[in-house]
């Protein structure tokens, strides 16, 4: 069971560090003006 949650728990990380990845790379692409609005949007998932 512990293996199982441990599984999840691991799948959950790598899901929310793409996103995170996803986020990063999406704010390099538009102007300084953005970036900030788009960079505070990680801390809110």
């Amino acid at each position: 069971m512990e293996y199982i949650l441990f599984v999840l728990y691991f799948s959950f990380f790598l899901c929310l560090c793409a996103l995170v990845c996803l986020y990063f790379s999406g704010c390099q692409e538009m102007t300084y003006k953005h970036e900030e609005a788009c960079c505070g949007d990680i801390f809110w998932i």
